[in-house]
Protein backbone atom coordinates (compact mmCIF):
# COMPACT_ATOMS: atom_id res chain seq x y z
CA UNK A 1 0.00 0.00 0.00
CA UNK A 2 2.60 2.59 0.98
CA UNK A 3 4.44 1.70 -2.44
CA UNK A 4 1.50 2.48 -4.99
CA UNK A 5 1.27 5.68 -2.74
CA UNK A 6 4.50 7.14 -3.50
CA UNK A 7 4.20 6.02 -6.78
CA UNK A 8 1.22 7.78 -7.90
CA UNK A 9 1.90 11.02 -9.71
CA UNK A 10 -0.52 13.49 -8.00
CA UNK A 11 0.60 16.63 -9.71
CA UNK A 12 -0.11 15.05 -13.25
CA UNK A 13 -3.56 13.52 -11.55
CA UNK A 14 -4.45 17.08 -10.46
CA UNK A 15 -3.47 18.91 -13.52
CA UNK A 16 -4.78 16.54 -16.39
CA UNK A 17 -7.20 14.76 -15.12
CA UNK A 18 -9.02 15.89 -13.10
CA UNK A 19 -7.65 19.55 -15.26
CA UNK A 20 -6.60 21.72 -12.41
CA UNK A 21 -10.37 21.69 -10.56
CA UNK A 22 -8.50 20.75 -7.24
CA UNK A 23 -6.04 20.39 -4.87
CA UNK A 24 -3.87 17.16 -3.25
CA UNK A 25 -6.47 15.71 -0.70
CA UNK A 26 -4.78 15.04 2.40
CA UNK A 27 -6.88 12.26 4.70
CA UNK A 28 -10.48 11.27 4.97
CA UNK A 29 -11.11 14.60 6.86
CA UNK A 30 -11.70 17.48 3.69
CA UNK A 31 -9.77 20.24 4.19
CA UNK A 32 -11.21 23.32 5.62
CA UNK A 33 -13.86 21.10 8.16
CA UNK A 34 -13.05 20.64 11.45
CA UNK A 35 -10.86 18.07 12.65
CA UNK A 36 -8.39 18.13 9.44
CA UNK A 37 -4.86 17.85 10.15
CA UNK A 38 -2.74 17.28 7.31
CA UNK A 39 0.45 17.17 9.18
CA UNK A 40 0.13 13.13 9.24
CA UNK A 41 -0.75 12.44 5.29
CA UNK A 42 2.42 13.95 3.89
CA UNK A 43 2.51 11.18 1.05
CA UNK A 44 3.80 12.51 -2.86
CA UNK A 45 4.95 11.16 -5.94
CA UNK A 46 8.46 9.44 -5.08
CA UNK A 47 9.77 6.73 -6.64
CA UNK A 48 12.38 6.39 -4.39
CA UNK A 49 10.17 6.11 -1.34
CA UNK A 50 8.39 3.69 -3.53
CA UNK A 51 10.65 1.57 -4.01
CA UNK A 52 11.65 1.65 -0.29
CA UNK A 53 8.38 0.46 0.63
CA UNK A 54 8.19 -2.51 -1.43
CA UNK A 55 11.59 -3.45 -0.84
CA UNK A 56 10.68 -3.17 2.75
CA UNK A 57 7.33 -5.65 1.83
CA UNK A 58 10.12 -7.88 0.18
CA UNK A 59 11.38 -9.25 3.90
CA UNK A 60 8.46 -11.04 4.55
CA UNK A 61 8.02 -13.85 3.19
CA UNK A 62 4.41 -14.11 3.08
CA UNK A 63 4.47 -11.16 0.89
CA UNK A 64 6.44 -12.89 -1.63
CA UNK A 65 3.97 -15.86 -1.50
CA UNK A 66 1.52 -13.16 -1.97
CA UNK A 67 2.89 -11.91 -5.47
CA UNK A 68 3.88 -14.96 -6.99
CA UNK A 69 0.61 -15.84 -6.57
CA UNK A 70 -0.67 -13.65 -8.48
CA UNK A 71 1.18 -14.99 -11.66
CA UNK A 72 2.38 -11.61 -12.41
CA UNK A 73 -0.21 -9.54 -12.35
CA UNK A 74 -1.57 -7.17 -10.37
CA UNK A 75 -5.85 -6.10 -11.38
CA UNK A 76 -6.99 -2.76 -11.25
CA UNK A 77 -10.60 -1.97 -12.10
CA UNK A 78 -12.15 1.00 -13.75
CA UNK A 79 -15.98 1.70 -14.55
CA UNK A 80 -16.80 2.04 -18.24
CA UNK A 81 -18.92 4.96 -17.72
CA UNK A 82 -16.20 6.84 -16.12
CA UNK A 83 -13.23 7.84 -17.72
CA UNK A 84 -11.58 9.63 -14.66
CA UNK A 85 -11.46 5.95 -12.89
CA UNK A 86 -9.43 4.37 -16.01
CA UNK A 87 -7.06 7.29 -16.27
CA UNK A 88 -6.32 7.23 -12.20
CA UNK A 89 -5.74 3.53 -12.96
CA UNK A 90 -3.08 3.36 -15.87
CA UNK A 91 -1.47 6.60 -13.99
CA UNK A 92 -1.19 4.26 -10.96
CA UNK A 93 0.36 1.60 -13.59
CA UNK A 94 2.58 3.88 -15.10
CA UNK A 95 3.69 4.85 -11.70
CA UNK A 96 4.43 0.83 -10.63
CA UNK A 97 5.95 0.63 -13.68
CA UNK A 98 8.49 2.59 -13.31
CA UNK A 99 9.31 0.41 -9.17
CA UNK A 100 9.88 -2.36 -11.13
CA UNK A 101 12.15 -1.27 -13.17
CA UNK A 102 14.28 0.70 -10.86
CA UNK A 103 17.69 -0.70 -10.47
CA UNK A 104 17.06 -0.81 -7.00
CA UNK A 105 14.02 -2.72 -6.55
CA UNK A 106 14.62 -5.95 -4.83
CA UNK A 107 12.51 -8.41 -6.85
CA UNK A 108 14.59 -11.54 -5.89
CA UNK A 109 12.82 -14.76 -5.98
CA UNK A 110 9.28 -12.95 -7.07
CA UNK A 111 7.85 -12.59 -10.94
CA UNK A 112 8.01 -9.25 -11.47
CA UNK A 113 4.37 -8.13 -11.63
CA UNK A 114 2.93 -5.63 -14.14
CA UNK A 115 -0.35 -4.04 -13.70
CA UNK A 116 -3.30 -4.63 -15.46
CA UNK A 117 -6.41 -1.90 -16.24
CA UNK A 118 -9.59 -4.20 -16.14
CA UNK A 119 -12.97 -2.08 -17.23
CA UNK A 120 -15.72 -2.85 -16.06
CA UNK A 121 -19.55 -1.85 -16.49
CA UNK A 122 -20.91 -0.44 -13.27
CA UNK A 123 -23.13 -3.17 -12.13
CA UNK A 124 -20.57 -6.24 -12.53
CA UNK A 125 -18.05 -3.27 -10.68
CA UNK A 126 -20.89 -3.12 -7.85
CA UNK A 127 -21.06 -6.42 -7.41
CA UNK A 128 -17.41 -6.94 -7.36
CA UNK A 129 -16.81 -4.23 -5.03
CA UNK A 130 -19.40 -5.32 -2.10
CA UNK A 131 -18.02 -8.78 -2.33
CA UNK A 132 -14.60 -7.48 -1.31
CA UNK A 133 -12.94 -9.11 -4.70
CA UNK A 134 -11.37 -5.57 -6.00
CA UNK A 135 -7.89 -5.02 -4.81
CA UNK A 136 -8.06 -1.16 -5.30
CA UNK A 137 -10.88 0.79 -6.63
CA UNK A 138 -11.66 4.45 -7.23
CA UNK A 139 -14.06 6.65 -5.45
CA UNK A 140 -15.44 9.61 -4.83
CA UNK A 141 -17.33 11.49 -1.57
CA UNK A 142 -18.99 14.25 -0.55
CA UNK A 143 -19.78 14.29 3.58
CA UNK A 144 -23.41 14.07 4.56
CA UNK A 145 -23.19 16.87 7.09
CA UNK A 146 -20.79 19.46 8.20
CA UNK A 147 -19.05 17.19 10.38
CA UNK A 148 -15.73 14.86 10.45
CA UNK A 149 -17.81 11.99 11.76
CA UNK A 150 -19.59 11.79 8.06
CA UNK A 151 -16.33 11.19 6.85
CA UNK A 152 -14.81 9.12 9.85
CA UNK A 153 -17.66 6.53 9.58
CA UNK A 154 -17.33 6.27 5.83
CA UNK A 155 -13.90 5.85 5.32
CA UNK A 156 -11.87 4.11 8.39
CA UNK A 157 -14.98 2.58 10.89
CA UNK A 158 -14.64 -1.24 9.98
CA UNK A 159 -18.64 -1.22 9.45
CA UNK A 160 -18.67 1.98 7.63
CA UNK A 161 -19.48 1.73 3.76
CA UNK A 162 -16.09 2.17 2.26
CA UNK A 163 -13.71 0.49 5.04
CA UNK A 164 -16.38 -2.83 4.92
CA UNK A 165 -15.75 -3.02 1.55
CA UNK A 166 -12.00 -2.92 1.44
CA UNK A 167 -12.05 -4.58 4.87
CA UNK A 168 -9.96 -2.16 6.45
CA UNK A 169 -10.22 -2.62 10.00
CA UNK A 170 -7.78 -0.37 13.19
CA UNK A 171 -9.79 -1.78 16.61
CA UNK A 172 -7.97 1.67 18.33
CA UNK A 173 -9.61 3.68 15.17
CA UNK A 174 -13.22 2.16 15.60
CA UNK A 175 -12.78 3.04 19.06
CA UNK A 176 -11.67 6.56 18.22
CA UNK A 177 -14.37 7.14 15.84
CA UNK A 178 -16.82 6.64 18.94
CA UNK A 179 -15.22 8.86 21.26
CA UNK A 180 -14.84 11.27 18.99
CA UNK A 181 -18.45 10.96 18.24
CA UNK A 182 -19.73 11.21 21.85
CA UNK A 183 -17.85 13.91 22.66
CA UNK A 184 -18.85 17.35 23.10
CA UNK A 185 -15.72 19.48 23.48
CA UNK A 186 -14.27 20.54 20.52
CA UNK A 187 -10.28 20.41 22.27
CA UNK A 188 -11.09 16.57 22.88
CA UNK A 189 -12.72 15.86 19.92
CA UNK A 190 -9.42 17.41 17.90
CA UNK A 191 -7.27 15.15 20.43
CA UNK A 192 -9.39 12.09 19.09
CA UNK A 193 -9.15 13.08 15.63
CA UNK A 194 -5.26 14.04 15.51
CA UNK A 195 -4.67 10.03 16.88
CA UNK A 196 -7.11 8.73 14.64
CA UNK A 197 -5.61 10.38 11.22
CA UNK A 198 -2.36 9.51 12.52
CA UNK A 199 -2.85 5.89 12.81
CA UNK A 200 -4.72 5.92 9.39
CA UNK A 201 -2.26 7.41 7.40
CA UNK A 202 0.88 5.05 8.65
CA UNK A 203 -1.89 1.92 7.94
CA UNK A 204 -2.74 3.49 4.51
CA UNK A 205 -5.34 2.15 3.94
CA UNK A 206 -6.60 4.52 1.19
CA UNK A 207 -4.32 6.65 -1.42
CA UNK A 208 -5.98 10.25 -0.84
CA UNK A 209 -6.06 11.67 -4.76
CA UNK A 210 -7.90 15.09 -4.97
CA UNK A 211 -10.45 17.25 -2.88
CA UNK A 212 -12.30 19.39 -5.63
CA UNK A 213 -12.34 23.09 -5.56
CA UNK A 214 -15.62 24.62 -7.03
CA UNK A 215 -15.87 27.46 -9.74
CA UNK A 216 -19.29 29.75 -9.77
CA UNK A 217 -20.41 32.72 -11.96
CA UNK A 218 -23.03 34.47 -11.62
CA UNK A 219 -24.95 37.98 -12.50
CA UNK A 220 -23.66 41.19 -10.41
CA UNK A 221 -27.28 41.19 -9.62
CA UNK A 222 -27.28 37.81 -7.74
CA UNK A 223 -27.19 38.41 -4.05
CA UNK A 224 -27.40 36.03 -0.76
CA UNK A 225 -25.31 33.48 1.23
CA UNK A 226 -26.35 30.90 -0.88
CA UNK A 227 -24.10 31.81 -3.49
CA UNK A 228 -21.58 30.33 -0.98
CA UNK A 229 -20.68 26.58 -2.22
CA UNK A 230 -21.40 23.86 -0.08
CA UNK A 231 -20.56 20.16 -1.10
CA UNK A 232 -23.01 18.74 0.68
CA UNK A 233 -25.97 19.88 -1.46
CA UNK A 234 -27.00 21.55 -4.11
CA UNK A 235 -28.37 25.20 -4.38
CA UNK A 236 -29.67 27.19 -1.21
CA UNK A 237 -32.66 28.97 -3.41
CA UNK A 238 -34.37 30.20 -0.47
CA UNK A 239 -31.33 32.23 0.44
CA UNK A 240 -30.56 33.89 -2.71
CA UNK A 241 -32.51 36.90 -4.54
CA UNK A 242 -32.58 39.38 -7.08
CA UNK A 243 -30.87 42.88 -6.47
CA UNK A 244 -30.98 44.91 -9.66
CA UNK A 245 -30.04 48.16 -8.02
CA UNK A 246 -26.25 46.49 -7.97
Amino acid sequence: RKCFTYAFNYEICISAIARSWGIKAKGFIPQGMFSHNSSYFTEEYNITAAVEWWNLAMLNSTFVECINAMAGYIDLYSIHEVPFTEQVCLLLKDGFAEVMTDARVNVTGVTVPTVRVNVLGWSDFSVRRSKGELAIYLVAWAPDFADPDSNAWGFVYSEGVHSSWSSYKNERVDELVYLARLESDPDARQDYYNEMQELVAYDQPHIFLVQSVVFGVQRVWLKGNGLVPNPMHGGYWYHMYKDFSA
